[in-house]
């Protein structure tokens, strides 16, 4: 997926963990292509649109090693960079604006339309991080559990809240329990 815009309203949907870039045309109210050089940018990312500045998920700025890429400003465009390490532990919906100011206008370049644009970030499979416990139960079928290393643990019949555990050692089935908790 990457990185898309929504044409209609400009939210942002963009994928976690991954780097991204957003390259933004910068025009006059007319439409044609605006010589933007000496401009600042700054694009905020919040969780709620009340919170304050200090509590931002994050702000890129110009120059491209803060975020945003402003070598083709005098030809009408920037270009906005997601680093992965901000992207990495997000996965919610939050909100955000990119603005411009020149000599001493401020001017919303997004969205478009008032007020404050969406910033969407799906969950994915991978995240950052480790497996913590690989040994732990995968798959339940009634009183048989399956765990990532192939460990069968299975209830007792009759005392259902007992556990066995199955497990082969030399080519030998080997049967350990009874336990509470699964894995044990």
């Amino acid at each position: 997926m990457g990185l898309t815009i929504d044409p209609i309203d400009d939210t942002i949907t963009i994928t976690r963990g991954d780097d991204q870039e957003m390259r933004v045309p910068i025009v006059d109210y007319a439409g044609n292509p605006l010589n933007a050089t000496g401009a600042s940018f700054r694009l905020t990312v919040k969780q709620s649109v009340d919170d304050p500045i200090a509590s931002a998920v994050f702000q890129l700025t110009n120059p491209a090693a803060n975020g945003v890429d402003d070598t083709d400003v005098a030809t009408g465009f920037v270009t906005v960079l997601f680093p992965r390490l901000y992207l990495e532990a997000m996965a919610l919906e939050y909100f955000y604006d990119f603005e411009m100011t020149l000599g001493d206008k401020r001017r919303t370049l997004l969205p478009r339309i008032e007020g404050a644009g969406r910033f969407v970030v799906p969950k994915d499979v991978t995240t950052p991080g480790a497996v913590t416990n690989p040994s732990l139960p995968l798959y339940e079928f009634g009183g048989i559990v399956i765990g990532a290393d192939g460990t069968l643990y299975f209830r007792d019949k009759t005392v259902p809240t007992n556990w066995f555990k199955e497990w082969f050692s030399n080519g030998q089935r080997q049967i350990d329990g009874p336990s509470l908790v699964v894995p044990f």
